[in-house]
């Protein structure tokens, strides 16, 4: 029979080695009791103590995320509200957005999800208190190649309804094209949608 090594007083990490608890046949794991650097104690698996994976009773990943909130200094920013709004609406059903957004499959690309450093890095400031974050794609993820700081306007021209029109290899959405041949929006969305009239009929006549 193997001699049960004895860690007794042993510091690993934030974790100190109280006693041996027992020893699972199933699983063949070793179960200690630790006492954490806080002042909890902890029944842990010795292995993963020893080998780095469990630091501590918890408080050191709450420590980290701590810290790096403290370390970006953006908790109360605009960029960071967009960054928690964005995956509330994609990863939560609860959020009364979802529906639209991750309950149709929109969702956020992994380093974004894990880190708002990431997303920073992709997206920098806003560039006015007025923009907010758009897809280029309205049926792409959130992801630095689909994404954008835009005017409300700008996002308007970006929504699935949009009809979008090609003129001589050029193509613009209907709003764009009516401010380009100075036609009223309007009346030429009522040709296009109660006239059944060609989109370049409705814009051009």
């Amino acid at each position: 029979m193997t001699k049960r090594e004895d860690i007794t007083g042993k510091k690993f990490n934030y974790l100190t080695a109280v006693k041996f608890v027992e020893y699972n046949k199933q699983s063949h794991n070793c179960m200690w009791l630790f006492k954490c650097d806080c002042g909890n104690e902890i029944i842990l698996n010795k292995a993963n103590v020893k080998n780095g994976h469990t630091k501590s009773c918890g408080c050191y990943n709450a420590k980290v995320a701590a810290d790096r909130l403290r370390t970006h200094g953006m908790k109360q920013t605009k960029e960071y509200r967009t960054w928690g709004n964005m995956k509330k609406r994609c990863l939560n059903p609860n959020d009364k957005n979802y529906k639209k957004y991750g309950g149709r499959g929109i969702t956020v690309c992994k380093n974004w999800e894990d880190s708002f450093e990431e997303f920073f890095k992709d997206m920098g400031y806003a560039p006015t208190p007025k923009h907010t974050i758009d897809r280029i794609n309205n049926n792409g993820i959130y992801e630095a190649a689909n994404c954008r700081w835009a005017t409300q306007k700008e996002q308007n021209r970006n929504y699935s309804r949009n009809i979008n029109i090609t003129i001589n290899d050029e193509t613009h959405c209907l709003k764009e094209w009516c401010e380009i041949y100075n036609k009223p929006y309007d009346l030429v969305r009522q040709r296009i949608k109660k006239l059944n009239w060609e989109p370049i009929q409705a814009l051009l006549k």
